[in-house]
């Protein structure tokens, strides 16, 4: 018997928010290994999805490894009401201009996944202000990988750093 499991879109954009993003991507901290990429770091991402009544930014802490490793989370995934996992992927960079793509769980509200959400962030480094601003594409994929919703956005980022303010 085949349990149908039901997604609403505040819990599919609470995922991909974060995930938009994504969230996004840019510039090295002050210490970086011969070879790395002035993408590599981590960001504070904040992500606007395209086509909602009510848009309302969503912030996401998105890390670039060398490697091409991804790793980011984002605030709404945090939030009661709200099931989704780290987003985890891959990214590569061409000087200041990046690409990416990253995967999340999207969970019922026992904790099981029910679907996965792609999100594929694209977007460049401005050297000048070590920020970043690009824009996302992804959509939300049954466990049998039927996309069964679509979403777009941008996204703007600063870089983390040990230096200013705590």
């Amino acid at each position: 018997m085949m349990t149908e499991h039901k997604v609403n879109r505040k819990q599919i954009l609470a995922g991909a928010g974060a995930a938009g993003i994504a969230a996004a991507l840019a510039g090295p901290t002050r210490a970086l290994a011969a070879g790395d990429s002035r993408l590599t770091g981590t960001w504070l991402i904040t992500v606007k999805e395209s086509g909602l009544t009510t848009p309302t930014p969503d912030l996401s802490l998105l890390s670039l490894a060398a490697g091409g490793v991804l790793v980011s989370v984002g605030a709404r995934d945090q939030q009661a009401g709200n099931r989704g996992s780290v987003q985890i992927g891959v990214w590569e960079a061409n000087g200041d201009n990046f690409r990416a793509k990253f995967l999340q769980f999207a969970l019922n509200d026992s904790g099981n996944p029910i679907g996965i959400i792609h999100v594929r962030p694209m977007g460049e480094r401005d050297p000048d202000s070590d920020t970043l601003h690009g824009t996302f594409t992804g959509d939300f994929r049954d466990l049998q990988g039927h996309v069964l919703q679509t979403f777009s956005g941008t996204l703007t980022g600063t870089r983390v750093s040990l230096e200013g303010e705590d």
